[in-house]
């Protein structure tokens, strides 16, 4: 006889361009996370630090949830044992440096007593990736391509913390002699994978506004350069880490031809090397994200269930 026991979740995906907010209902069949829904979400801008804090203490001061999950963009402190836990560190968005994530939010919901657990926005989506639809994996990665480029691990089932978290966005790739001059956006590298293909990137590329991208046709062979250079993510996926599946996500992936490049450039590089059954066909191997623009709170609601620090109060 299967026990279901259902809760509300607060979840917070907080991404660079925005920032979500919401309520999810978990339910739990005999001890396991059986499903989420999303029962309320809001989205707003993430412009600076206080309006942000602000908008969130705002959305969960009346309402009532059993613990928090937050889905960050990063860099970010992961280690429990390290004083700045959950503090932002050498972010692209210089406003966002050095913030106390956990702490903001918890001195606008000063009145409430709850657990928190963050981890990046990535490893998060791979979490309720695993979780809730590719349980039979030990492996899996999820790729998100917007204002950034983000790369979260999923390896014996755990999502991957070590020297600090997965930043797969700032690899080197090899470059097209097309991009010869380009020298890329990333402040940090130039032109590594996200300096090359983000949405700032292609905006550059194209001297236009992010928004304006909208508007460009499938045939544009920009899409072939920048599927390119994500193949080669994927080949290091495949190959470094032995992935069982790549999960694709972030809005620069909504774009088909880019996903198609990607897939095929991959089958190339690989040139028949690796004789495993996930990757006999690449349309299993590489595919799209299961909740769409629930993905990220969905994820941050999920975080919660890969802690064993289950204290009813986490810092």
């Amino acid at each position: 006889m299967n026990n279901a026991v259902s809760g509300i979740y607060a979840a917070v995906e907080f991404g660079g361009t925005s920032t979500r907010v919401a309520l999810v209902q978990k339910t739990y069949v005999n001890n396991h996370l059986d499903s989420a829904v999303v029962l309320n979400k809001v989205q707003f801008p993430t412009t600076t630090p206080k309006e942000v804090f602000d908008t969130i203490g705002a959305y969960f001061k009346d309402k009532e949830f059993q613990a928090m999950g937050i889905a960050s963009f990063g860099p970010i402190v992961l280690n429990k044992s390290d004083a700045r836990y959950g503090c932002m560190t050498t972010t692209p968005k210089l406003l966002f440096q050095n913030v106390d994530v956990i702490g903001e939010i918890r001195s606008r919901l000063q009145e409430k007593e709850f657990q928190i657990e963050i981890d990046t926005d990535t490893n998060a989506c791979a979490a309720a990736e695993h979780i809730l639809r590719y349980k039979d994996l030990r492996s899996l990665a999820y790729i998100s391509v917007g204002t950034g480029v983000g790369v979260g691990l999923l390896v014996d089932g755990k999502p991957v913390h070590g020297l600090g978290h997965p930043e797969g966005g700032h690899i080197l790739v090899r470059t097209l002699p097309i991009d010869e001059k380009f020298t890329g956006v990333c402040i940090f590298h130039g032109n590594c994978l996200e300096g090359l293909v983000s949405n700032v990137s292609i905006a550059k590329r194209k001297n236009c506004s992010v928004h304006d991208l909208a508007f460009f046709p499938d045939d544009d062979p920009l899409w072939n350069v920048i599927g390119f250079y994500l193949s080669q993510l994927c080949l290091d996926l495949a190959l470094f880490l032995g992935v069982e599946k790549i999960i694709l996500g972030g809005g620069v992936f909504q774009r088909k031809p880019i996903v198609d490049s990607v897939k095929a450039h991959l089958v190339k590089m690989l040139n028949g090397y690796l004789d495993y059954p996930c990757l006999k066909d690449i349309e299993s191997f590489i595919v799209p994200a299961t909740f769409g623009s629930d993905e990220g709170v969905i994820g941050a609601a999920t975080i919660l269930d890969f802690q064993s620090d289950k204290r009813k109060l986490s810092r």
